[in-house]
């Protein structure tokens, strides 16, 4: 077997929507894939570009957006390994809602939306797996909202990083302060002065410019506006 095989069929095991299949699935399933690398920022796909195929990524992060008419970055999501893209598009002649940018060096894995059709007519039970998937989805975006809707911009900023916590399964998170501002309409100067409070309440750690490690998990849960 080759290494690229395998790579592929590593890509397709790390999926949640096809943890379900069978050793023989997995391989008839990464014999689809088509691998492709990208840059830090680079542009994987921009807003209205039609989906056409599922992207799952491999390696690295990629931050889903939307631009205002004058210009300004709203971010949506970031996907980590794992995570697939286009997957609620499948069954429809859709185009990109968002743009997505790689964050870093980024490995994504494809799947032509017809050959993956094929398959789950075969397999039914990949099509739930799918529906499980975005409906975890669309709970997280549900999170996101009420985030995003407290008014108290020191807390906001707290749920927003538990909710990465929990995400992530790690203390640690790596985003900008900006990309922080643009996930939950924030200015980069409140999530500057927000952060060093918390910072100094001894509740998280800063260090570098995009790193931030979540100390006092019990305090920020407990936190009253």
């Amino acid at each position: 077997m080759s290494s690229q095989c395998c790579e592929h069929q590593t890509c397709v095991k790390n999926v949640p929507i096809f943890r379900n299949l069978k050793e023989k699935e997995v391989h008839k399933i990464s014999r689809l894939i088509e691998q492709r690398n990208f840059s830090s920022q680079e542009v994987i796909f921009h807003e209205g570009d039609p989906v056409g195929r599922m992207l799952i990524l491999r390696k690295g992060r990629v931050k889903l957006v939307r631009f205002g008419e004058d210009g300004s970055e709203y971010l949506l999501d970031i996907l980590l390994p794992g995570d697939i893209c286009g997957g609620d598009q499948l069954f429809s002649q859709s185009k990109y809602t968002e743009t997505g940018i790689a964050l870093e060096e980024v490995e994504t894995c494809t799947i032509q939306a017809e050959s993956l059709k094929k398959e789950i007519i075969d397999n039914p039970q990949m099509a739930f797996d799918i529906m499980e998937y975005l409906n975890d989805k669309m709970t997280d975006y549900r999170d996101t909202l009420k985030i995003v809707g407290t008014k108290d911009a020191l807390q906001r900023i707290i749920l927003f990083l538990l909710d990465r916590n929990r995400r992530l399964g790690s203390p640690e998170i790596k985003m900008t302060q900006e990309e922080i501002g643009n996930a939950i309409y924030l200015t980069k100067e409140t999530v500057n002065r927000k952060l060093s409070e918390l910072q100094k309440r001894g509740w998280i750690d800063i260090y570098g410019k995009k790193k931030i490690r979540i100390l006092d998990e019990f305090s920020m849960r407990n936190y009253e506006s």
